[in-house]
């Protein structure tokens, strides 16, 4: 029973020195005006420091999404989930159209500076999951990174 007991703890220790979470007094002020100018209604807010750039993950007019910003404050990109239907008609064809065999089990839009992409994450029993992402005309366009 200790060794279990042991075992849990050291778990439970690892799995927090791998969270990049931060408190949101690390989070630099020109960084939280440009989020709280952008997103003045946002709640549930979690941050996280990734790469030298600040994440936060928050709940607006009860959809998720996320952002991303420089140290100097600049928002680098913005993302949020969105229903089936609000995908351009042109991806909806295409996903019926090739991927029928798939159920569609995440859809985002992304604002990366002027470029607006969409994200989405197929899944069928038995085989991985496909995460694909599609210029706003409805093309794949693998050179846009998937943001998990």
């Amino acid at each position: 029973m200790k060794n279990l007991a042991l075992i849990i703890c050291l778990f439970g220790t690892t799995l927090g020195a791998c969270s990049n979470d931060i408190p949101i007094a690390e989070v630099p002020s020109v960084v939280l005006n440009t989020f709280q100018t952008d997103f003045p209604a946002a709640k549930k807010l979690e941050w996280e420091k990734i790469k030298g750039n600040y994440e936060v993950e928050f709940e607006l007019n009860g959809i998720e999404q996320h952002a991303q910003f420089a140290t100097d404050g600049r928002k680098l990109m913005h993302k949020k989930e969105i229903p089936e239907g609000s995908l351009p008609a042109v991806i909806s064809s295409l996903l019926k159209d090739q991927f029928s065999s798939y159920l569609i089990d995440d859809v985002q839009q992304v604002m990366r500076a002027e470029i607006t992409y969409y994200q989405v994450e197929l899944e069928r029993k038995g085989k991985p999951d496909r995460k694909i992402v599609f210029s706003a005309d409805g093309k794949e366009n693998s050179a846009l990174p998937y943001w998990d």
